[in-house]
C-alpha cells in the first residue's frame, strides 16, 4: 500500500525505490552495483550533468567503432561504495549507441540516486515558454546501470535502465 508520499513521487523515484527494495531482499551471496550518468543533449551537443565541465562526452555507435556489438567495458569491475563520485566510463556494454566520456557516479542507496538527479537538473538549460516557466529546452538522459554479481554461483549480469524527458513533452499533458 502507497504512502501520501509515496502518491507524489515522479517514476525515476518510484522506480529507484523499487529496485533498491528488492536488491535488499535478494541472498545475502549476491552483490549489486548501481552506476549513474545524466546528460542532456542541447542544439546537438550532449553535456554532462553530473559534471558540467566535462566537454568530451561522445556518441559512438557500436555497430561503427569495430565492437560488432558485442559490449564490453573494462570499467565494470567490481568495487565503488562509499560516496557517489563521478568516473568516466561507457555507458551501455550492449549493441547499439553508446555514449563514451560521460561521468558516471557510484550510488549505494535509494538518496545518492536522487541527489543526482537533484544535482543533475539544476545543471539542465531551461527557459520560459507560454505553458511553463520553467520548460527544458534540451533532451535529458538518465541512466542506472545495475552489476548484480552471485558470489555462490560466479554468475554476473548487467542490465541497464535508460529514462529520456523530451524537449517540450510536458505539451503531452496539457
Amino acid at each position: 500500500m502507497e504512502d501520501n508520499n509515496d502518491n507524489k513521487m515522479g517514476m525515476i523515484h518510484r522506480l529507484t525505490k523499487d529496485i533498491f527494495r528488492l536488491m535488499k531482499q535478494s541472498p545475502p551471496s549476491v552483490e549489486y552495483i548501481v552506476r549513474c550518468s545524466f546528460v542532456e543533449i542541447y542544439l546537438e551537443k550532449v553535456l554532462d550533468l553530473l559534471n558540467p565541465v566535462n566537454r568530451s562526452i561522445q556518441i559512438l555507435s557500436n555497430e561503427n567503432d569495430g565492437s560488432g556489438g558485442a559490449g564490453g567495458s573494462a570499467s565494470m569491475g567490481m568495487g565503488g561504495g562509499g560516496a557517489a563520485q563521478p568516473s568516466s566510463t561507457d555507458n551501455n556494454e550492449g549493441g547499439g549507441v553508446r555514449l563514451h566520456g560521460a561521468s558516471e557516479a557510484c550510488c549505494i542507496d535509494e538518496s545518492d540516486v536522487i541527489s543526482l538527479l537533484v544535482r543533475g537538473n539544476a545543471c539542465r538549460t531551461v527557459s520560459s515558454t507560454k505553458m511553463n516557466t520553467d520548460s527544458s529546452r534540451s533532451h535529458a538522459i538518465f541512466i542506472m546501470k545495475i552489476e548484480q554479481k552471485d558470489n555462490v554461483t560466479g554468475i554476473t549480469k548487467t542490465s541497464s535502465l535508460q529514462l529520456m524527458d523530451m524537449a517540450g513533452s510536458e505539451l503531452g499533458g496539457k
